[in-house]
């Protein structure tokens, strides 16, 4: 069986690290690129062919409520998971971008404790919801 491919998209250095960690821990997953904003996400989009992408929603030229329109629009199976400050449960941007279109979303966690908590933290909350959507038991 072929590994799931994901594209990571995040302005975030650190978090582009952290969430390619966890993603590639899974042994069904496979990270198969990463893009600091929107709009190289989408060309990514177009060669790399990804399952399933993580979206932030605040960064730079093309925000993540903006890609997700586009990816709706022109790659409506890719799957999105929003990974983001802004998506607390309930919270306003959470909601708009499950009404958007996005499958899922989860709340990038403080870093009261280091990367370390940050990536278990990550870990228990991001691949449970991957799995679900790439069907992998």
């Amino acid at each position: 069986m072929s590994r799931k491919r994901i594209l990571v998209v995040d302005d975030s250095c650190m978090y582009q690290r952290i969430l390619s960690e966890v993603i590639d821990s899974h042994p069904e997953l496979q990270v198969v690129g990463v893009a600091g904003n929107g709009k190289i996400a989408l060309e990514l989009v177009e060669s790399l062919k990804p399952d399933l992408l993580t979206l932030d929603i605040l960064m730079p030229e093309m925000d993540g409520i903006q890609t997700l329109l586009r990816l709706r629009r022109d790659w409506p199976s890719v799957r999105i998971i929003m990974v983001s400050s802004l998506t607390s449960e309930g919270s306003e941007a959470a909601l708009d971008a499950l009404a958007l279109g996005a499958h899922d979303y989860t709340v990038k966690p403080e870093s009261t404790g280091g990367v370390s908590d940050i990536r278990e933290a990550l870990g228990k909350e991001l691949l449970p919801r991957i799995e679900a959507l790439c069907a992998i038991t």
